[in-house]
């Protein structure tokens, strides 16, 4: 057994079986990151409902392992190793989303993530995450639940695992298919799922994982509920293997066998599922990533669905390992593509003014031992140390604290070391060697050199400090306020498709007790404002659309012509060159391309109305009518402008019907009748006329009712028609305007009224007789 050294990790190689050294016998090879590592050696004790706890006895003493040269010495400590079994379930409705094969990638990187996890150097011991089995579920199993209610799945899912996975079975591995013996035992079950579930309610909720305490490698309660919302999966199955774990000793137990464990890949996730396949995980097939939200992709992940307009995001950033974007820096603003550098002093964007530098030079040649060359003060930046040539000596560098480098006589490699708050490259290349640090120092750095009797040819040194540093007892207060230019964000886009350009917004900031917030822009008067940065948007092809010019003018300057425009079906690319595209790309009707017009610039065009009525209805009057200029331009000329008024006559109202009073009613007593005259007459002259309308004539009779007559009958006025018309003396009519009337109404045999109309009675009987003859 033994190991390879790469950088930071370590290629661990050991037997599968208990003999250390044996010939032609398989070997594991696994990685481990630098950091202390122990082997069980001992077979795993019996246990029963929860795993056993492994005693100290037995366990190797850790071992040491020593590098001679230049007294550089290592000591590692290797402790005990925690793994844990895992069998992982895919539900069929997470299968059906992805699709087998994409379902398996993707829990492959998911657990991945999760190992990466664990090997966190806060856990403070070794974590290894070992898939011994995983199945993918095209169908639900009839004893397993799988729904909104998640206390349910989770107990669901622990019975029926321990059916599948707690019996010493000959179940064979899906992805191992030279599995022959009994699987090893499980630690933890994982079911993840597409289902939105909550704990205590059977209906969708924000729960995204669920597990029973403290239940690793039991029975019954090794399982956990994990939902399927994207690679953030990954944190919470290791969230959920924390509240089961708690740091459980049977993880300790590790069967050889597990060589034939499901192989994770060691790729960042970003590196194995682009941008638009993190959109697709969350969003659906038919998500990709928002170009818009390029320059903020660092902070979130926003995608964008085929038929929608907005981009969607769930806040979280994108996997580690994704691709941000090609060949671009971030500046020191913060933005991703930002041409904004840091100068000498530290200061982003800054003139070079506000630091000084000290250089200087040692040329100390004789001595043995460690000689302080200077101290270099709190604040410094760009630090740089370099022997002026090859030397036997070694240069050293030690901080306020424990930390430093060739001290105590003990040299180190080349590499990077943390001092005074800052990283420090240490350089060493045969006998010459060079010490750098970007800074500021947080502590003062000691600068020494290791002398031996040999020549030293000396070295330069040289850093930066503030031009004003604070003094000694005011050092302890907040430094003033720092203004400075930086892009606080992007316009909007100057084109909807086809190609645009959209610039940042280049603002005055204050940065104050590590808030930054824009100012007014005088602050930042005496500052070199930056160009703003362009970038490119939008270059999407536009559709094609018809495109028409304007109407040329109309053909006739008065009167009805017509006018014309050019049609064209086009597209424009994405230099923003537009071409002329076939009319049946197009949608729509082809728009008109000639049409009517009238001219407008006739110089007089009055338009008047219809004349009124005439003022008067008898004789002379005045009529009107209204006149308007309808020249656009007002050019009417007035010369021309048609009369608004004229006389007239009308004499359709001269005659009108006089009436007289009403009569006394005809008789004394009981119903008789009233008349009055009505004659056609001149309004002016007084004449009478049969020009009068006769549907307009008013009625000349109306009945009167008096009190009742006494109905006692004098039989002396009572006489034949024929007596009255020979014996009585008719001297005329002494009602001639109601006889008329009493004819009609057959009323001449009553001898009162045939004594007041005795010559019409007269002619009445002379006609009634006449016709009996």
């Amino acid at each position: 057994m033994g190991f390879i050294q790469l950088n930071e990790d370590f290629i661990f190689i050991e037997p599968l079986n208990d003999t250390v050294a044996i010939t032609g016998h398989p070997h594991r090879v696994y990685r481990q990151k630098r950091s202390v590592q122990e082997k069980v050696t001992e077979k795993p004790t019996p246990h029963s409902h929860y795993c056993g706890i492994i005693s100290d006895k037995g366990r190797p003493r850790s071992k040491k392992i020593t590098e001679s040269g230049r007294g550089k010495r290592y000591s590692y400590k290797l402790p005990q190793e925690y793994n844990i079994e895992t069998v992982v379930v895919a539900d069929p409705a997470m299968v059906s989303y992805h699709g087998a094969d994409a379902a398996r990638r993707f829990i492959l990187t998911i657990l991945n993530m999760v190992f990466n996890l664990f090997q966190h150097k806060s856990l403070g011991v070794q974590v290894n995450l070992r898939v011994i089995k995983l199945i993918l579920l095209h169908e639900t199993p009839a004893d397993l639940y799988i729904g909104h209610h998640g206390e349910k799945m989770l107990e669901s899912f622990c019975k029926w695992q321990h059916e599948e996975f707690g019996k010493k079975n000959d179940i064979h591995l899906e992805m191992s298919t030279s599995w022959g013996e009994d699987m090893t035992s499980v630690d933890a079950a994982i079911l993840i799922t597409r289902k939105d579930f909550c704990v205590h309610k059977d209906e969708p909720c924000d729960t995204v994982g669920i597990a029973y305490l403290s239940g690793m490698c039991s029975e019954k309660r090794k399982c956990i509920i994990a939902e399927d919302n994207g690679l953030n999966l990954a944190f919470t199955i290791a969230h959920e293997m924390g509240h089961k774990s708690k740091a459980s000793n049977c993880l300790l137990q590790t069967n050889p066998q597990s060589v034939n464990s499901v192989m994770v890949p060691s790729k960042l996730p970003g590196m194995t599922y682009t941008a638009d396949e993190q959109c697709q995980i969350l969003f659906g097939p038919l998500a990709s990533f928002c170009q818009e939200m390029q320059h903020v992709i660092c902070t979130g992940l926003w995608c964008k669905v085929e038929g929608e307009k907005e981009c969607r995001t769930k806040l979280d950033p994108p996997m580690d390992g994704t691709d941000c974007d090609t060949g671009k820096k971030v500046g020191c603003d913060g933005f991703l593509g930002s041409l904004a550098r840091e100068d000498h002093c530290g200061v982003c964007n800054g003139n070079g003014k506000s630091c000084k530098i000290i250089k200087g030079d040692f040329n100390h040649t004789r001595g043995a031992g460690y000689v302080e060359v200077l101290v270099i003060p709190t604040g410094a930046r760009r630090i740089k140390v370099v022997e002026e040539k090859p030397a036997h000596s070694y240069l050293a560098l030690r901080d306020t604290g424990k930390q430093s480098i060739n001290s105590d006589w003990k040299i180190e490699h080349s590499g990077a070391f943390t001092l005074a708050g800052t990283t420090v490259h240490y350089i060493r290349r045969g006998l010459w060697e060079k010490i750098s640090a970007k800074g500021p120092t947080t502590s003062p750095l000691h600068l020494l050199v290791l002398l031996f009797q040999d020549q030293n040819y000396g070295l330069h040194y040289e850093y930066t400090i503030p031009s004003d540093p604070p003094p000694e007892n005011q050092s302890s207060k907040a430094p003033g306020p720092l203004f400075m230019w930086t892009h606080t964000g992007w316009e909007d886009c100057d084109a909807t498709c086809g190609g645009g350009e959209r610039k940042t917004t280049v603002s005055c900031t204050k940065i104050m007790n590590k808030n930054i917030s824009i100012v007014d822009s005088k602050k930042c008067k005496y500052l070199t404002k930056p160009e703003p940065q362009i970038r490119k948007c939008n270059e999407q092809p536009c559709q094609t659309r018809w495109m028409m010019t304007e109407w040329t003018p109309c053909s006739r300057t008065c009167g009805k012509g017509m006018q014309s425009r050019q049609v064209a079906c086009t597209q424009q690319l994405s230099n923003g060159t537009l071409i002329r595209a076939r009319e049946r790309d197009c949608a729509g009707p082809k728009p008109a391309s000639a049409q009517r017009c009238e001219g407008q610039d006739c110089m007089t065009v009055w338009e008047a109305g219809v004349w009124s009525e005439c003022s008067v209805k008898c004789g002379k009057g005045v009529r009107q009518r209204t006149v308007r200029c309808t020249n656009p331009r007002k050019k009417c000329v007035l010369s021309t402008r048609p009369r608004e008024a004229e006389d007239c006559e009308d004499y359709s109202k001269c005659y009108l019907w006089r009436m007289g009073d009403w009569s006394k009613c005809s008789i004394t007593c009981g119903k008789g009748m009233q008349s009055r005259v009505i004659q056609c007459m001149h309004k002016v002259t007084g004449r009478h006329g049969n020009e009068c309308f006769s549907s307009e004539k008013p009625a000349a009779y109306r009945p009167c009712h008096l009190q009742p007559c006494n109905e006692k009958i004098n039989v002396n006025t009572i006489t034949s028609p024929r007596l009255a018309a020979l014996t009585f003396k008719c001297l005329g009519d002494q009602w001639p305007v109601y006889c008329r009337v009493i004819r009609e109404k057959n009323l001449c045999q009553d001898m009162r009224w045939y004594q007041r109309c005795c010559e019409t009675c007269r002619d009445f009987y002379a006609q009634k007789l006449q016709q009996k003859s």
